[in-house]
């Protein structure tokens, strides 16, 4: 696997808790991980432990897109670590980092960093989903 990479940061007006907290919860997986507005992920299966595996089907249609992972660093609220594993990785696992720097006790500075992509064309196809995904994070985050 070639070593591509590329790294999104966001400003978020809530606390780095409660960020971290959302990325390892099912139901808000369920709400904010869309990478386009057709895709859902209807039943995330999450074991949030280091170690632990997850299962997100991603549906558009009748499409069907597993991506699957394991967590490798949980750091409530700094950091979490996993591999990602698709179609678009050559189901291959490449490595997201999702950094969390609070800034004040209601906002935080989310550095979303996805290493070891296979091709130029995943880095393009990931930046899209990942920056769709944290928009939808972005209004899932002021509910």
């Amino acid at each position: 696997m070639s070593d591509y990479s590329l790294k999104i940061v966001r400003k978020f007006s809530v606390a780095a808790e409660l960020v971290y907290d959302a990325w390892l919860d099912p139901n808000a997986i369920r709400d904010f991980m869309k990478p386009a507005d057709v895709v859902s992920i209807p039943s995330p299966e999450m074991d949030t432990r280091v170690g632990g595996k997850f299962l997100f089907n991603m549906q558009a249609g009748e499409n069907i897109m597993p991506h699957k992972g394991e967590y490798l660093i949980l750091d409530r609220p700094n950091k979490i670590q996993f591999t990602w594993n698709s179609s678009n990785t050559n189901n291959e696992d490449s490595i997201v980092t999702i950094s969390i720097d609070a800034l004040d006790k209601n906002s935080c500075e989310l550095t979303l960093l996805h290493e070891k992509l296979p091709s130029e064309s995943s880095k393009n196809d990931h930046n899209g989903g990942w920056t769709n995904i944290l928009n939808t994070f972005d209004q899932y985050s002021k509910r």
